[in-house]
């Protein structure tokens, strides 16, 4: 068979927006913006790879960050 796999069923083909990432960054923002949301942590993959880390504790101790960090690893695993 010499077909190329583009993407995987339910992935992003490279190069197409994933609307679903713009959706949840919007709504978060949204929320940032109304004074909601007071702390976050963001992990994301660029297209070429490479990992981006961001961070805003606000109020929050780091113990409770690193509990949501943790909380996002299982939510993560359990729905891989």
């Amino acid at each position: 068979m010499s077909e190329k796999v583009v993407a995987f069923p339910g992935c992003i083909a490279p190069g197409e927006v994933n609307t679903y990432l713009v959706e949840i960054l919007e709504n978060m923002l949204e929320d940032a913006k109304a004074g909601k949301l007071e702390a976050a942590i963001i992990a994301g993959v660029m297209d070429d790879g490479v990992a981006r880390f961001a961070w805003a504790i606000g109020s929050h101790s780091t113990s409770e960050m690193v509990g949501l960090a943790e909380r996002l690893k299982l939510e993560f695993l359990q729905n891989a």
